[in-house]
């Protein structure tokens, strides 16, 4: 009965994280706190607390780094925290009405996972629909036409799929393989690009630093080194693929003086001072992009929803 209360607990939450995370772009303490608390409480009353603990460690870390990233807000990490606590592991009960794969790991980690994949083909899917309407199609198949790129990742992909297949006691069927590890190559680069299409064409806006507001996520990061101003719009594989190139650029960042930078907790007060001011002082142009707020917990509600139908994806399909 606990385990029925806490699984509806947690797809209720979901909802209603959903409906506030579009409404009003924020998924409030107010709602996550306390479900993270019932769930260890029931978790205690249901002897689950290892593999809740087990759970809760395990996707702090996965969201903490994706938080630093900028890809997540804190609502999003804390939504998946109560969801690791209400559910550590797939419900008994449903097992009489459904057949999920269940992998060794965490439950919460099973929904970490579908929800990526349940967001793969939208995201495939708008980034092709803007490049046929802002007439860029070329950028979107640009992948596909570096050989030398994806035959890297075939080799990487192939040797990585073939030790996890390994390590799992899994046969290799040989044709099985190769469709596998090339699609997902292929698919890989074009995902990649179509999340760098909508970060500049769909995901992004330039405002005046004037109507820059507390807590709005900044595009671009803007720093001194000394008496100049620097804006600097890379992306976080752009800037990785440079420092790989030259690490020189890592001495030189040392020399930077950071005014604003592109952090998901948003910018801060002291820091939209000095950015008027350099403004007032015409070092810097009236101008700056900022990221347009994305729900994502309508997609953890889809991940969630799907791990309790059919369990693990990834783990059915032997990726």
């Amino acid at each position: 009965m606990i385990e029925v209360l806490l699984t509806l607990l947690a797809i209720l939450g979901a909802i209603i994280a959903s409906y506030t995370d579009i409404k009003k772009g924020i998924i409030p303490n107010a709602l996550t706190m306390p479900l993270i608390i019932i769930g260890i409480v029931g978790s205690i009353l249901t002897g689950s607390l290892y593999p809740c603990i087990k759970g809760l460690i395990m996707i702090f870390i996965v969201g903490y780094f994706f938080w630093i990233l900028g890809g997540w807000s804190a609502g999003d990490v804390k939504e998946f925290l109560f969801i690791a606590a209400l559910i550590p592991r797939y419900p008994e009960f449903l097992k009489k009405y459904f057949s999920p794969t269940l992998p060794s790991y965490p439950f919460v980690l099973t929904v970490f996972i579908n929800t990526f994949l349940a967001v793969f083909p939208i995201i495939l899917g708008y980034a092709f629909y803007l490049s046929i309407k802002k007439r860029i199609f070329g950028r979107f198949l640009e992948p596909l036409r570096d050989a030398g790129k994806i035959a890297r990742s075939v080799l990487i992909f192939g040797l990585a799929y073939a030790t996890i297949l390994t390590l799992l006691g899994y046969e290799i069927d040989v044709i099985q393989y190769i469709i596998t590890v090339f699609l997902f190559s292929l698919l890989f680069h074009l995902f990649w690009n179509s999340m760098k299409i909508l970060r500049t064409e769909a995901l992004q806006e330039e405002i005046p630093i004037s109507l820059l507001r507390e807590g709005d996520v900044l595009a671009e990061e803007i720093y001194l080194i000394g008496d100049k101003v620097v804006r600097d719009n890379r992306s976080l594989s752009e800037k990785f693929k440079e420092i790989m190139k030259n690490p020189d650029i890592l001495k030189e960042d040392k020399n930077k003086k950071i005014i604003a930078n592109t952090k998901a907790a948003g910018v801060e007060k002291k820091e939209i001072e000095i950015l008027r001011k350099l403004v007032d002082e015409g070092k810097l142009e009236d101008r700056i992009r900022i990221k347009k707020s994305t729900p994502f917990a309508p997609a953890i509600l889809a991940g969630l929803v799907i791990s309790l139908f059919f369990g693990d994806i990834l783990t059915m399909i032997k990726l």
